[in-house]
C-alpha cells in the first residue's frame, strides 16, 4: 500500500485571528461531551475552525483525519484511520490495513469494525476522533463502517464529523438518544453579538450601526466574516465590503460545483426575494424546479426555507453574488416576475421587481392597485415605501397617486401636508366626474375633519362619499363605518357608536373580512371603555389582537386604553409596562399620528406614580408633536388639562390653573368629550385657586352631560369630586348622595386609582362607604392598597358605635398585616359585639398561623375547603368536587361568587352580577333555584346552615369555609411582616407561589373577577420575583431559573425577567441556555409586538455572552 500523507492527519493551522465559538462549544464539548456531533454545511460556514476549538476543548488526545475522492477506498479510509489512532496508541490494530485490503466486502464488515472497536477499548484516557469533509465519502462501505464503529464506539472516545452535506447515517436515531447532536447551517450562522465580540478582540470596537450592515450583508456567514476581517478600516468607517474575494470564492467552492441545470437554476432565480418551486417553474419554463430545490436544500446550499415549508430565499450575500453574474436577460426576468406576482396578489413582490425592471409604465399600475389593498389592510408605511419608487411627473399627473400620497402624510399626522395633496386630487376627480375617486377624497376629507375637530362637517362628508358608492361596496367598507363611529365617539355619542360598530363587525364576518373585524373589534373595545365595560372591551381588543395578521393593531388607540384600564385598576406597574410598549411600538412603526395619545397615557401614569419630572417630559411631548404636524385638537386639549392635573397634585396651584385655562381654550374647539372633560379636571383647580362658583359650574355642567352620554368613566370621576365639594361645606345630605353614586360607578369599573391618587382629599367617601355598607368590598380593596396610610381611618371606625362598622373594618385589616393592624384586630377581639369579636378572633388566628414555617392556615380549621386558582374545587369534609357534582354550573359559580366577596350580598347586586344578560324576573327566577341547589351540595357534605341570609343579604358563614386565596394573601402579607425572620420570609414565599396553580377561577367569566385576577397573578409575579432575587444572592441559581421560567409563563415581556434569566445561566456556566434565551426574548418581542429588546439587555447579553 502507497505510503501515508502526514499532512492528511495534521489539523490545518487557523491563523491568530480565529473566529471563537463558545456558544457552540458549550452544547458540544460542555460538562459532559457528547458520543459525536456531525456538522453539516456548506463552504465557509466554519465547520472545521469549530473542529479545531472543540478539539482543544475537549482536551484529549485526537486524530485528525482530512478525506479526499482516494479515501473512499474503504482499505485506504482504515488505513489512514488506524495510522492516526496509532500516533496516540502505538499497539492499535496493526493488522487492520491488511484485514481492510482482504475483507472488502459488506460480508466481513463486522470483523473490521470490530477490530476498530476492540482495539479503541485499550484507549484509556480516551481520545477525540475527527473526520473533516466527509461529504467527499460516497462509498457505502466506508459509511457503513461509519455506522458499525458510531453504534459501538467505546465510553471515553468521541467522534466528530463534518461535510457539506448529510451523511448516510442514524442520525436521528442517535439524537434522541441524546448520545449526538447535528450542528446545521442556521446553528453555524455567527449572531450579531459574536460578531461584535469577535471583531472586538481582532481589530477594535465597532459602532452599532455597522455591526447591524455587517450582520446582514453576511448573514453570519464564516467565510465572509474572514475575508472582511481583512479590511478592517473600511468596515469600522461603515464603508462597503470588497466582495471580490467573496465572490471568487463562491464561484469556485460553491458555483463551479454545481451541475449546468442547477447553475442556470440559481442564476436567474437570484432576481427573486423569494420563491416556491411552482412560481419558478412559471418564470423559467421548466417543470424540474422542485427537485432542484431539493437537492439545494440537501446541501444546506445558502437556501433559507421559510415558516410555511414551501418558500424559500438565498442568503443574502450568496444571492448578491448569483445577480453579479447574471446576464442580459435579468431585466426581462425580473419584468416577467412582476407580471406574474401582480396576477397572483403579491403586491409587494410584484412592486419590487416592475421596480427593479425600470417597468415604470406596469410599475403605477401595480402601485394604484396595490395601495387599494394596502390600505385596507393596514399596511400604510408599505405606501409610503412604494412611494418613494413613484417618479415626480408620475406624482404630479396621476390624481390617485396624490390622492394615496394624502392619505400617507394623514397617518404621519402631517395634516397640512395631507390636505395639499388631497385638494389637488380632489380637483381632477371632480373635472373627469371619477366617482370612485371622489368616494375615497370625501373619505379623507372626513378624517381631516375630524381631527380637526369638526364633528359635524366630518359626518356630512362621509355622507358624501356614500353617495358614490354602490349598496354593496358601502356594506364592504369597514373604514366606512370605523370613521362615523369615531366621529360619534369624540363627540360623546357611545351608544350610537356602538350601534353601529356592532353592526359593521356582524357584516365583516359575514364576508369573513378579518382585516375588518380586527380594527371594527378594536373602535368596539374603545366605545366599550368609555361605558364602562371593561370586560368587553378587553375581550374585544384581545379578540382583534388574535385575528389580525399584524398581532397588534397599529391604526388606532388599543394599547392606550388597555394601560388606562390597568391604570384605572390601580394595577400601576401593568399599565406602564403597557404605556411603555405600546408607546415603543408606535415609535417604531412611525405612528406620528396617535403616538400623542401613548405619550398622554405615559404622562398620567408617572403622574400618578409622583414620578412628576418624566410625566411633565411625556406631556410635553404629546402637545409638541401635535402643534409641529397642526394634529388632532382632542388630544391636545386631553394632554393639556392632565397636564395641568399633574401641576396641581404637585401644588402648583398656579401653574396648574394657566394649563387649565389653555386647555379650556383648545377644547373649545372640540364640541364634543373632551369640551366636557376638561371642564370636569379643571373644576378642582379652579376652586383651589379662587374661582369657586366657576368650578362649581364646571362639574355641574360636565356631570349632566355625562349622565346625557351615559360616560361611566368620567361619572366616576365627577361625582367622587361633587361628593368632595359638599363634604367640604358640610351639606352632608348632599355629600352622601354623590358619595354613593360616586362609590356606585367606581365600584362597578374598579376605579380604584381615583382614590389611590386623592386620598386624602376623598377619604370622607370610603369612611361614608363602610359606615353605611355601601360598595363595602371595593372600599376594603382600596383600604388594603393604602397600607399603613389608611391605619388612621380604620383605627376611627374599629372604635364606631355601630358593631356592624367595627366588623368591616377586621378584613383589611388583616390583610395590612402590620404590627399596628394586628394591634387593632386584638383590640377587637374583646369587643362587646358576639360577631365582631368571632372575626377579629379568626384574623388573629390566621395572622399567627401564617407565619409559622410549612403550615397551611385554615386548611384544618375548616372542613369546606376550596381551590380557587385554576379550575373552581371544593372540598367537603374530604370529599373533592367534580364537575359532575355540581347541578348547573350557576350552582359551582354561586358558591364561588360568595366564597370571592366574604361579605353579605343583596338579591339585586347578585343578579347583576352572575345573571347580567337576563331580565329581572327571570334572574330572580334562576337565582333561587340555583341557590336551592347550592343548599343541597353543601348540606350532602355536612354544611346545613352555611348560607346565612340576614337583612336581605346573603353571605357564607363566617369562619365556615377557606380558600387557597386566602392563604396566598396571608403568606404574602406575612412575607412583608418586619418581625417575620428572613427564612421564615422565603417560606411564606414557596408557600404562596406553590398555591398558584393557574389564573384565579380560570373558567369563569365575569367583569368583577378581571380586575382580582390580575391583581393575583401580578402578587404572584412579584412574589417569585422576590425569591429569584434571594436564590441569586445566595447562588442557588438553579431554584432562581425555576421561579424566573414560572414567571416568565406570566409575563412573557418582562425584560427584567429575561436578564435575570440569562444572568442566572451565565452564572451556571451555561452559554448556550443565555444565548437560547435571548434568541428566545426576541422572536417574542419580534412577533408580537414588532420590537426589538432595549439596548440595556442587548448590553447584558453581549457581557455575558463573552
Amino acid at each position: 500500500m502507497a505510503a501515508l500523507l502526514n499532512s492528511k492527519l495534521l489539523p490545518p493551522y487557523m491563523g491568530t485571528k480565529l473566529l471563537k465559538r463558545p456558544r457552540l462549544l458549550d452544547s458540544i464539548a460542555g460538562v459532559k461531551p457528547l458520543k459525536a456531533a456531525f456538522l453539516i454545511a456548506p463552504a465557509g460556514y466554519g465547520k472545521t475552525a469549530l473542529l479545531v476549538q472543540l478539539a482543544e476543548a475537549i482536551n484529549k488526545p485526537f486524530v485528525w483525519y482530512q478525506l479526499g475522492d482516494a479515501d473512499n477506498d474503504p482499505a485506504v479510509f482504515c488505513q489512514y484511520l488506524a495510522a492516526g489512532i496509532q500516533r496516540h496508541l502505538p499497539s492499535f490494530g496493526k493488522i487492520i490495513p491488511q484485514m481492510a485490503a482482504k475483507y472488502y466486502s459488506p460480508t466481513h464488515l463486522r470483523l473490521l469494525s470490530t477490530a476498530f472497536i476492540n482495539g479503541l477499548e485499550a484507549w484509556s484516557e480516551g481520545g477525540l476522533i475527527v473526520l473533516d469533509d466527509y461529504h467527499m465519502i460516497n462509498e457505502p462501505l466506508v459509511h457503513s463502517f461509519l455506522r458499525e464503529l458510531l453504534y459501538y464506539l467505546p465510553a471515553g472516545i468521541h467522534l466528530m464529523v463534518a461535510g457539506r452535506t448529510p451523511p448516510p447515517l442514524p442520525l436521528s436515531q442517535l439524537e434522541l438518544r441524546g448520545e449526538a447532536c447535528v450542528i446545521g447551517a442556521d446553528q453555524l450562522r455567527f449572531t450579531r453579538e459574536e460578531i461584535g465580540a469577535w471583531w472586538q478582540e481582532t481589530h477594535a470596537e465597532i459602532p452599532v450601526g455597522v455591526l447591524e450592515a455587517l450582520e446582514q450583508k453576511t448573514a453570519g456567514w464564516a467565510a465572509a466574516l474572514r475575508l472582511a476581517g481583512d479590511m478592517p478600516a473600511n468596515i469600522t468607517k461603515g464603508l462597503p465590503i470588497n466582495t471580490s474575494k467573496i465572490y471568487d470564492y463562491l464561484a469556485v467552492e460553491v458555483l463551479d460545483r454545481q451541475p449546468k441545470a442547477t447553475q442556470d437554476f440559481l442564476l436567474a432565480t437570484a432576481i427573486l426575494e423569494e420563491f416556491t418551486a411552482d412560481f419558478c417553474d412559471l418564470l423559467l419554463g421548466r417543470t424540474d424546479c422542485r427537485q432542484i430545490i431539493t437537492s439545494l436544500e440537501r446541501q444546506q446550499l445558502f437556501l433559507i426555507p421559510l415558516e410555511d415549508g414551501q418558500t424559500y430565499r438565498y442568503h443574502q450575500l450568496f444571492r448578491d453574488f448569483l445577480r453579479n453574474y447574471s446576464g442580459t436577460g435579468r431585466r426581462t426576468l425580473l419584468h416577467r416576475a412582476g407580471v406574474l406576482s401582480a396576477k397572483a396578489g403579491k403586491w409587494e413582490n410584484a412592486f419590487a421587481y416592475l421596480s427593479a425592471a425600470e417597468a415604470h409604465e406596469e410599475l403605477l399600475a401595480v402601485f394604484k392597485e396595490a395601495s387599494q389593498h394596502a390600505f385596507r389592510q393596514g399596511k400604510w408605511q408599505t405606501v409610503a415605501r412604494w412611494l418613494e419608487s413613484i417618479t415626480p411627473a408620475q406624482l404630479a399627473a396621476d390624481p390617485w397617486v396624490k390622492l394615496y400620497k394624502a392619505t400617507v402624510e394623514v397617518h404621519r399626522g402631517r395634516l397640512s401636508e395631507a390636505e395639499h395633496w388631497l385638494n389637488n386630487a380632489i380637483a381632477v376627480f371632480v373635472a373627469k366626474e371619477e366617482t370612485a375617486g371622489l368616494a375615497e377624497s370625501r373619505l379623507l376629507q372626513a378624517r381631516l375633519a375630524r381631527c380637526r375637530g369638526h364633528y359635524a362637517q366630518s359626518l356630512q362628508l362621509l355622507e358624501q362619499a356614500t353617495t358614490y358608492m354602490t349598496e354593496q361596496e358601502k356594506a364592504d367598507r369597514f373604514d366606512l363605518s370605523m370613521e362615523k363611529a369615531f366621529c360619534l365617539y369624540i363627540n360623546g355619542n357611545f351608544k350610537e357608536a356602538e350601534v353601529l360598530l356592532t353592526a359593521a363587525l356582524a357584516m365583516a364576518k359575514r364576508n369573513n373580512n378579518r382585516y375588518g373585524m380586527s380594527h371594527l373589534l378594536e373602535a368596539l373595545g374603545n366605545v366599550y371603555v368609555s361605558l364602562g365595560k371593561y370586560l368587553p372591551a378587553l375581550q374585544a381588543f384581545q379578540k382583534g389582537q388574535e385575528i389580525s395578521p399584524e398581532r397588534f393593531l397599529p391604526g388606532c388607540y388599543t394599547q392606550d386604553l388597555i394601560c388606562l384600564i390597568y391604570h384605572d385598576w390601580g394595577e400601576s406597574d401593568q399599565a406602564l409596562e403597557y404605556a411603555k410598549r405600546n408607546a415603543a411600538i408606535k415609535e417604531n412603526l412611525g405612528l406620528v399620528e396617535t403616538l400623542p395619545a401613548a405619550y398622554q397615557q405615559l404622562g398620567n401614569i408617572y403622574a400618578d406614580r409622583s414620578e412628576w419630572s418624566l410625566a411633565e417630559h411625556y406631556f410635553q411631548r404629546s402637545i409638541g408633536l401635535i402643534k409641529e404636524h397642526n394634529g388632532e385638537g382632542f388630544h391636545l386639549a386631553l394632554s393639556l388639562i392632565f397636564w395641568a392635573e399633574c401641576l396641581s397634585l404637585q401644588g402648583r396651584w398656579v401653574e396648574a390653573r394657566a394649563k387649565a385655562e389653555e386647555a379650556l381654550a383648545a377644547a373649545e374647539q372640540q364640541p364634543g368629550i373632551a369640551w366636557h372633560i376638561c371642564r370636569d379636571v379643571a373644576a378642582l383647580i379652579f376652586m383651589q385657586t379662587g374661582s369657586t362658583r366657576e368650578g362649581k359650574e364646571f362639574l355641574s355642567s360636565a356631570i349632566t352631560a355625562y349622565e346625557q352620554l351615559g360616560f361611566q368613566r368620567g361619572l366616576g370621576h365627577a361625582y367622587t369630586f361633587q361628593a368632595w365639594i359638599y363634604f367640604s361645606e358640610e351639606n352632608l345630605t348632599k355629600a352622601c348622595e354623590y358619595a354613593e353614586k360616586s362609590l356606585a360607578v367606581a365600584a362597578k369599573l374598579n376605579f380604584r386609582q381615583i382614590f389611590l391618587k386623592r386620598y386624602d382629599l376623598l377619604k370622607p367617601i370610603l369612611k361614608l362607604g363602610l359606615e353605611r355598607g355601601k360598595e363595602v368590598v371595593f372600599v376594603q380593596g382600596i383600604l388594603v392598597r393604602l397600607g399603613e396610610r389608611a391605619l388612621s381611618l380604620l383605627r376611627e371606625l374599629a372604635a364606631h358605635a355601630d358593631p356592624a362598622v367595627r366588623l368591616r373594618t377586621i378584613a383589611p385589616l388583616a390583610e395590612i398585616g402590620s404590627p399596628a393592624a394586628e394591634e387593632l384586630i386584638k383590640n377587637l377581639k374583646g369587643d362587646p359585639d358576639r360577631e365582631v369579636s368571632q372575626m377579629a378572633d379568626l384574623a388573629n388566628r390566621r395572622l399567627q398561623l401564617v407565619i409559622t414555617p410549612g403550615t397551611a392556615p385554615g386548611v384544618d380549621t375548616a372542613p369546606l375547603y376550596a381551590v380557587t386558582f385554576g379550575a373552581f374545587r371544593v372540598s367537603c369534609s374530604g370529599t373533592v368536587d367534580s364537575k359532575e357534582n355540581w347541578r348547573t354550573m350557576k350552582t359551582r359559580d354561586l358558591l364561588a361568587y360568595f366564597m370571592h366577596y366574604q361579605v353579605p350580598l343583596n338579591k339585586e347586586r347578585i343578579l347583576e352580577d352572575l345573571w347580567p344578560d337576563s331580565d329581572h324576573e327571570h334572574a330572580t327566577i334562576s337565582f333561587h333555584t340555583t341557590l336551592h341547589y347550592l343548599r343541597r351540595f353543601l348540606e350532602s357534605g355536612g354544611h346545613k346552615d352555611m348560607i346565612v341570609y340576614k337583612g336581605k343579604r346573603y353571605q357564607l358563614k363566617p369562619g365556615g369555609f377557606h380558600t387557597d386565596r386566602e392563604q396566598f394573601q396571608d403568606l404574602l402579607t406575612a412575607s412583608l411582616r418586619m418581625d417575620t425572620a428572613p427564612d421564615q420570609v422565603v417560606d411564606c414565599l414557596e408557600q404562596a407561589v406553590n398555591l398558584y396553580h393557574g389564573s384565579y377561577l380560570d373558567e369563569m367569566e365575569y367583569p368583577w373577577l378581571l380586575p382580582v385576577r390580575e391583581n393575583l397573578k401580578n402578587a404572584c409575579i412579584t412574589a417569585r420575583l422576590r425569591l429569584s432575587r434571594h436564590y441569586m444572592q445566595t447562588r442557588d441559581f438553579t431554584r432562581a431559573i425555576t421561579h424566573l421560567r414560572a414567571t416568565e409563563a406570566l409575563d412573557p415581556f418582562a425584560e427584567e425577567v429575561h436578564s435575570l434569566i440569562m444572568t442566572a445561566y451565565a452564572k451556571l456556566g451555561n452559554r448556550t441556555a443565555v444565548d437560547k434565551q435571548y434568541r428566545n426574548m426576541m422572536s417574542i418581542f419580534k412577533k408580537e409586538l414588532d420590537l426589538l429588546p432595549s439596548q440595556t439587555i442587548n448590553d447584558l447579553y453581549r457581557t455575558l455572552i463573552k
